[in-house]
């Protein structure tokens, strides 16, 4: 029997109400096998009759400050439900109530039907919950799903860019390694030919050192590319000499800061050894005095201003410091 059978048998009961004591007594039991809701309501929407189905899908919800079928409902409103069988005589469509601290659905079909005396609304209900729920973890389902594949892009997007920087560094590795041997190579020239002419010049020589410093470090960047072209190269730690560390430092900017006039003063008052990346270690004091000079290039020059910047190497409280004073 369908939905629409139900109510066709209801509304042959509707004759019987009169006398409930025979004609709807009689029906009922049959009506509480039935695995549908079936329910006649007035049209203010008090129960008049309720199979017991109707009854097991609003349990708690039944009493005696809500024993209107409008009230139990969440949505839609019964204006909406009105408005419908205002045009037709008939509604049907999805409606909401609340079942404990969850909520149900139900497919639900009224038909108007008319008395002598007044008229009635003939119901069916079947629960449809399992079925919204189901449709509600797919949905979620579905979210969680695009949402993976929307990571899953990211990271292959991510992976083609690493791979072509990759490829890139390698590339750029391989163009300057040449003109960087070169340099070595020249380097190494003018040395010999200066001992060669017996010429010991002590601002060639600390050009020649500056320079030789220089190159390494270039060397050392160059080789740190090539190995983050390997994504799965991990950045060698070794055992450093902070002093050391500080000297060379100082080094690189000998030429301009005298060209800027300013002095750089070293102190190592304690020589530590630290385990850490060379260059990443490096360019943090190198930061450090180039943000210094920077501070006093931006100023005019003035022959009575004394300009120095200090770096010293010191313990406190048993923490390795390093600073640099203007």
């Amino acid at each position: 029997m369908n939905t629409g059978q139900y109510i066709d048998k209801l509304s042959q009961m509707i004759a019987n109400l009169q006398n409930p004591q025979d004609g709807l007594k009689e029906n009922s039991y049959l009506l509480d096998l039935f695995d549908v809701a079936l329910f006649i309501i007035d049209t203010d929407g008090d129960i008049i009759y309720s199979n017991k189905t109707f009854s097991s899908l609003f349990k708690g919800n039944l009493n005696l400050n809500k024993n209107n079928f409008f009230k139990l409902l969440s949505s839609p409103p019964a204006k909406d439900i009105f408005t419908n069988l205002k045009t037709d005589n008939f509604f049907g469509g999805e409606i909401s109530w609340a079942k404990g601290t969850a909520t149900a659905y139900g497919d639900l079909r009224l038909k108007a039907v008319d008395l002598q005396d007044k008229q009635v609304l003939v119901g069916s209900l079947r629960d449809i919950t399992h079925r919204k729920n189901n449709e509600r973890q797919k949905s979620l389902l579905m979210r969680d799903t695009l949402s993976e594949l929307s990571a899953a892009q990211d990271m292959l997007m991510e992976s083609t860019k690493l791979a072509t920087i990759g490829k890139l560094s390698l590339e750029i590795n391989h163009e300057l390694q040449v003109p960087l041997q070169v340099i070595v190579s020249s380097q190494s020239f003018l040395k010999d030919r200066l001992a060669e002419l017996n010429i010991d010049d002590e601002e060639i020589n600390s050009i020649l050192k500056e320079s030789n410093t220089a190159a390494a470090k270039i060397r050392r960047q160059l080789d740190l590319l090539k190995s983050k072209a390997d994504s799965s190269s991990v950045e060698a730690e070794e055992e450093i000499n902070s002093g050391e560390v500080l000297l060379n430092s100082v080094s690189y900017f000998s030429h301009r800061s005298q060209s800027r006039k300013v002095k750089i003063h070293t102190e190592i008052k304690k020589n530590f050894t630290v385990k850490a990346n060379y260059d990443k270690f490096e360019n943090v004091i190198l930061n450090l005095i180039r943000n210094s000079l920077d501070a006093f290039e931006a100023s005019p020059i003035s022959d009575t201003d004394e300009r120095y910047i200090k770096v010293s190497s010191f313990e406190d409280s048993n923490l390795f410091s390093y600073c640099c004073r203007r």
